[in-house]
């Protein structure tokens, strides 16, 4: 029976990590990042441990010696439609989804778990709704396995990209560092070019993998500077040296300090000179998401693998952890958002309006979501509405075009607070505002505007509005289409 021990969430950046045990305290820890706008990237493992022994990995501790427990398809599978859903419903609406296999254990160390899950990707698209699942592994390079990993995947035709983890050029160094290699740097890069071209000549592959990953490289180098580590100038040599030889891309990793390990500061001297000696490369430099809920590469929830070899004081740090990340999601998931309520405070505020034919309501917004001021378009303070002319057509001097004040310039006219907090906050309107009411909008501070209709979007005036817009720096958008939808029925409701 898998028990979910609960979900932990990194509030600097949305990553949710979800923990299981599927028994005998047998961990499957499962991240699911919120750092893509297109595409859900779940970083999963393929062990229940790891005593592999890496000395930049937060898991390794010598005085705990456990097994080295291969996770099974079907605990993994029940795993990953809990990690994606909450209360059965499937977390994002994105169409593309990535298993990122860069958790606890070595992948090439349990390639069954990787050919069993693609086999059972049908049941994933069944209950999850994605159009496109791609792969992906960090691999140490442990052993030759890579050579079966690249029969396997051109067999089955599966997407998969392969991050090789470096960490130093220098074999004896990097034997060291990570002890449980069996491969030098040159084989290693032997093997990556080897899968390279058979994944690339394979074009039922490329036409998913390029779908998923956006480029047609199915391999690249990860490397974490550790400071005195791995950050020589010899390094620095012998890596651009091998990416002029082999032209693999490479991801800066940045470290996160563990013991005595700590990040170098050598990052942009890197980054600059192998930019300099190879302008063509593709180099990319990476934060990983999810540092507070220990998601980083190399880092995991230490209580759940250490718990008994823990210290009284590391306990009593895992339960401080523990509280400020934990999130029980009983909420309910169907309440408005945002956008939503603050277009609904708009509307309503157009119900005030006495005008017969159009009626516009504006809220603003501060940055932090608190509402300073409403308006909506009416007739100037002391001129009665039912002497107002509101008819539309006409001599300019009796329709109410001449007179009405618009609700936008209510709006900013009814604030009563600091001119600074007017600074930076947001417009909610049902209709786009007119070239008067942008300038309005632009003088007061205001940097966004969001919209329901944009019916008059060809007149001069909208136009206008726009282009003032653009050139003073205030971005605008429409409310989405589904948002609409649930707006009109709550203000139906």
């Amino acid at each position: 029976m898998i028990k979910n021990i609960g979900v932990f969430k990194d509030f600097s950046d949305n990553s949710l990590k979800s923990v299981f045990d599927v028994g005998n305290k047998q961990i499957i820890e499962m991240t699911l990042l919120a750092n893509k706008e297109e595409i859900d990237v779940v970083c999963v493992p393929t062990h229940h441990f790891c005593n592999l022994g890496c000395k930049m990995c937060h898991l390794t501790n010598k005085g705990l010696n456990k097994a080295m427990m291969p996770i099974k398809a079907n605990d993994f599978i029940t795993c990953l439609i809990q990690t994606l859903t909450k209360n059965g419903v499937r977390r994002t609406n994105k169409r593309r989804l990535l298993i990122s296999f860069m958790g606890v254990g070595e992948p090439l160390l349990n390639l069954k778990l990787i050919e069993d899950v693609y086999n059972m990707e049908t049941v994933l698209r069944e209950k999850l709704g994605y159009e496109h699942i791609g792969y992906a592994l960090a691999t140490m390079m442990p052993n030759k396995n890579i050579l079966d990993l690249t029969t396997l995947v051109d067999r089955l035709n599966i997407p998969l990209k392969v991050h090789f983890s470096m960490h130093t050029p220098i074999d004896n160094k990097r034997f060291d560092l990570i002890p449980s290699t069996k491969v030098n740097i040159e084989e290693a890069l032997a093997y990556l070019i080897k899968y390279r071209k058979c994944v690339q000549a394979n074009d039922e592959i490329m036409r998913e993998y390029i779908e998923l990953h956006r480029t047609n490289d199915p391999v690249e180098i990860h490397y974490t500077l550790i400071k005195g580590v791995n950050d020589s100038q010899e390094e620095l040599d012998k890596v651009c040296q091998i990416l002029s030889k082999y032209n693999i891309p490479i991801k800066f990793i940045r470290f996160n300090p563990i013991n005595d390990l700590k990040i170098s500061g050598k990052e942009e001297i890197w980054v600059s000179e192998i930019s300099k000696q190879l302008p063509g490369l593709r180099i990319k430099t990476y934060s990983p998401p999810g540092r507070e809920i220990g998601s980083s590469c190399g880092e995991f929830t230490k209580h759940y693998y250490h718990e008994e070899i823990e210290t009284e004081e590391e306990r009593k740090g895992f339960k401080q952890w523990f509280l400020k990340h934990r999130v029980l999601e009983q909420q309910r998931n169907d309440n408005l958002s945002w956008d939503e309520y603050f277009m609904a405070i708009a509307k309503l505020s157009a119900m005030r309006s006495k005008d017969p034919n159009t009626q516009v309501g504006a809220c603003i917004v501060s940055a932090d979501n608190r509402i300073l001021s409403i308006g909506y378009n009416g007739a100037p303070n002391g001129y009665l509405d039912e002497c107002f002319p509101w008819q539309r057509d006409g001599n300019p001097l009796d329709t109410k075009y001449m007179y009405v004040v618009h609700a936008e310039r209510n709006a900013i006219l009814n604030y009563r607070g600091s001119r600074k907090e007017l600074e930076n906050s947001k417009i909610y309107v049902d209709l786009f505002p007119c070239n008067e009411c942008a300038k309005e909008i632009i003088q007061a501070g205001i940097k966004e505007v969001i919209y329901l209709s944009d019916k008059y979007a060809g007149t001069k005036e909208t136009i206008a509005s726009k282009r003032l817009f653009d050139i003073c720096g205030v971005t605008y958008r429409r409310l989405a289409p589904e948002k609409q939808k649930v707006l009109k029925l709550s203000l139906e409701v």
